[in-house]
């Protein structure tokens, strides 16, 4: 559900001062027209005539979700609470906040104070069923969504959530049947297309999910060019003196995942040009997979075709078979002798290399973690050595991975501010255990072996079963119970630890 933005000021503004009454008005007005920049001023001199106004607190809060604020939208919805706006949207709003902010036990206990006041409203259902599925309680989210649907059958929210809760349970045929119900409702709902992807990844469907995967997030929410002029039809078998621009428009990781599909434009005959995140670029030269590599903020001159990368398997047809594998990346050789030097003085070889968190948003679908004590009870006894680089740990979180190991472990997180440094780095370990991530990329940019702990729901490269992904061939696959217990699949990486060796 939306922040609502359009509140009624109730009785309270009958008393008011003539002024604030007008100015909030006013505020009301912009906000309902989505000018939340003078929305905001106009809440803001509301405030300064009237500090106590409990409804310019709670819309000022509002602004503030709505401008990607969370923590400041909780501060001022709990002010304007504390002060008397007690109601069912302030606690809905306030849970809105918190869920951004993942801190989802706090934004059940939110919802659920709103629903005291109003247990029948779908909204609310709906946007506890959410949180309910962040925290991993599916079964209770379904409730949550089955209570929405009976009290408004054509909630779309709600059909489109239920279909992401019943899909991290496995039970596919139902979540299609959810998804498809919201495509009736709304057609052009493009969320929704979005998870409709996500369940032909994870069937196996790839021919579906790519021409689907059109709908992506990062598509929709780029200003980039390039993304407003995109081709409505797969490419022509012959590409004999066309030139072609490809834009990497995703994350790393993702942007090195589609760069495998970028070879089978030259293979149709195309020259290809490849605007790169700028940390890309030498590497790509290396490589030799294109023709030329700008950085982003290039100008690439004319072309024929202008692509973004993450359309060309919908563009070149990839189907079930079309599978290319992770194409490789020479790394620096003098850095590979600084970080081979490196490494020696810990130890000889071998060198286990892990990483416990990864990603960021939401749970279901960007945010990947493993508890550090049961990995450091899988990797302790390891006859290697072993590495930690992991992206900006906490202050402590390595310190901890020793202590529970109970033996050293060598910090590189470091090398992770530099895209060079760390495919030189991969290159020297002999395993990687890890979440998925950018370094994994660069894991098998360098044909090193790799162990992938997987969350439940798994992303879309990993599919929803099976020991391996087709993606990543020999990287074997340790998943996440629909519970969030991690359990079978730390055991089961245990055990293969000190049988492959």
């Amino acid at each position: 559900m939306r922040f609502r933005s359009n509140h009624s000021t109730g009785s309270r503004e009958a008393g008011r001062d003539s002024a604030v009454a007008a100015k909030l008005k006013k505020a009301l007005t912009q906000h309902q027209k989505g000018n939340l920049r003078e929305a905001r001023s106009v809440y803001q001199q509301v405030l300064k005539l009237e500090p106590a106004n409990v409804d310019a607190l709670h819309l000022l809060g509002v602004v503030a979700y709505q401008t990607k604020k969370p923590s400041e939208a909780v501060d001022l919805i709990d002010r304007s609470i504390a002060m008397g706006q007690a109601n069912p949207a302030a606690y809905n709003n306030r849970g809105m906040a918190l869920l951004d902010l993942k801190r989802f036990e706090d934004a059940l206990e939110s919802f659920d104070q709103a629903m005291r006041l109003q247990p029948n409203n779908p909204d609310l259902l709906n946007n506890r069923g959410r949180t309910l599925n962040e925290l991993k309680r599916s079964d209770e989210a379904l409730d949550a969504f089955d209570r929405a649907l009976k009290v408004a059958p054509d909630h779309l929210q709600t059909h489109n959530n239920r279909g992401v809760t019943l899909q991290s349970l496995r039970r596919f045929d139902e979540a299609l049947q959810s998804f498809e119900r919201a495509l009736k409702l709304k057609p052009d709902y493009a969320e929704c297309y979005w998870n409709l992807a996500q369940y032909y990844f994870l069937t196996g469907d790839f021919a579906r999910a790519w021409e689907l995967h059109a709908w992506r997030p990062s598509i929709r929410r780029t200003n980039h060019a390039y993304a407003r002029h995109r081709r409505s039809a797969p490419l022509p078998a012959d590409l004999i003196g066309q030139h072609v621009l490809v834009v990497g428009e995703q994350g790393l990781g993702d942007e090195l995942f589609f760069l495998r599909f970028v070879p089978g434009l030259r293979e149709r005959g195309a020259r290809v040009t490849y605007l790169a995140d700028r940390r890309l670029v030498p590497m790509l030269e290396r490589a030799e997979i294109v023709d030329r590599v700008l950085s982003s903020d290039g100008k690439p001159g004319a072309s024929d075709i202008q692509l973004m990368a993450g359309d060309l398997p919908w563009l070149l047809g990839a189907g079930q078979d079309d599978i290319p594998p992770p194409f490789p990346i020479p790394p620096l050789a003098k850095l590979v002798a600084e970080f081979r030097t490196r490494l020696e003085t810990f130890g000889p070889p071998p060198y286990v290399a892990v990483t416990w968190r990864a990603g960021s948003g939401s749970v279901r679908t960007l945010f990947k973690e493993v508890p550090l004590d049961r990995l450091a009870g899988v990797v302790a006894p390891l006859d290697a050595r072993l590495v930690a680089i992991q992206r900006l740990p906490e202050e402590g979180e390595i310190a901890s991975l020793e202590r529970a190991a109970g033996r050293p472990v060598q910090d590189l997180s470091a090398a992770n501010s530099d895209l060079e440094a760390m495919l030189a780095l991969m290159s020297l370990f002999d395993r990687y255990i890890t979440v998925s991530n950018t370094n994994l990329h660069l894991c098998a940019a360098c044909g090193r072996p790799c162990y992938v702990l997987v969350p439940s729901p798994p992303e879309f490269r990993w599919m929803a079963g099976g020991e391996e992904s087709p993606w990543f061939p020999g990287y074997r696959v340790y998943r996440q119970e629909p519970t969030g217990d991690w359990s079978r699949a730390l055991d089961r990486l245990a055990t293969d630890q000190k049988t492959d060796w």
